[in-house]
């Protein structure tokens, strides 16, 4: 599971930390689009397994962990799953409003602003992936911390 985690949200975090600001130097805002494009559906579909881990982490973990802590966890996989279906729909119009042929985008305002809110969507799944991570990590040390005893 955590591996999975790892890949999703280290995965976001870099590329959207790391590779976007270098490709748009050195490619350009419109080229480095297209690039996007093709890394955040792989993205996207890393993020349907995460959920299935997700979900199975609750179902394995649930006599590990308070049910309070329980329940935090399905809010935040309910909310992940939520952003992650609203992403995929984002992410369709964006797509629409690509040019392959030319490397340009049809309507930039229409454009732009739906890449907006696409960031904004991005950046709430993954402040929601920081508890669950930690939720998971610390039902995991609990339970090989009494294992030990």
């Amino acid at each position: 599971m955590a591996q999975v985690l790892a890949f999703c949200f280290g995965g976001f975090l870099f590329y959207a930390g790391v590779v976007v600001p270098i490709g748009t130097r050195v490619l350009g805002a419109t080229t480095q689009g297209f690039v996007t494009r093709e890394v955040t559906r792989v993205l996207n579909l890393a993020m349907l397994v995460c959920i299935a881990g997700i979900a199975w982490e609750i179902w394995a973990g649930r006599l590990d962990r308070s049910a309070a802590a329980s329940q935090v966890l399905t809010t935040l996989a309910v909310l992940i799953a939520i952003t992650c279906g609203i992403l995929w729909w984002i992410h369709g119009q964006l797509d629409a409003q690509l040019s392959a042929d030319e490397f340009a985008v049809n309507d930039p305002s229409a454009f732009y602003g739906m890449h907006r809110l696409y960031l904004w969507v991005s950046t709430l799944q993954w402040l929601c992936s920081l508890p669950v991570v930690w939720i998971i990590a610390n039902s995991r040390l609990d339970v090989s911390q009494t294992k030990r005893m």
